[in-house]
């Protein structure tokens, strides 16, 4: 929760300092996905600060979601949102 307090720019910072750790180096989209929907909601400290525009150039869609307070990073709460669930859903039979 810590990171909620902090600027933008030092949760971003921070987030590029775990991607140059990693072995892929970072976000990386995989060839085989056309197009990814990014979904975030605000209080979810996993996913907040963690934008894929800058990385991605094309294919990306990002989408802000509210989920509730006590299960901000849980599966069910972020496929409770129709515009999430008709992304992945629309992409299953491809």
């Amino acid at each position: 929760m810590a990171a909620l307090g902090r600027s933008r720019e030092e949760r971003e910072r921070q987030v590029d300092s775990v991607y140059s750790r990693l072995l892929v180096g970072g976000p990386k989209r995989p060839d085989i996905v056309a197009d990814w929907l990014n979904a975030g909601c605000p209080t979810d400290v996993v996913a907040v600060g963690c934008p894929l525009g800058d990385d991605w150039a094309d294919g990306l869609s990002g989408l802000a979601v509210v989920n509730a307070r006590d299960r901000a990073h849980s599966i069910v709460e972020y496929l409770a949102h129709a515009e999430v669930a008709r992304s992945i859903g629309g992409h299953l039979g491809d």
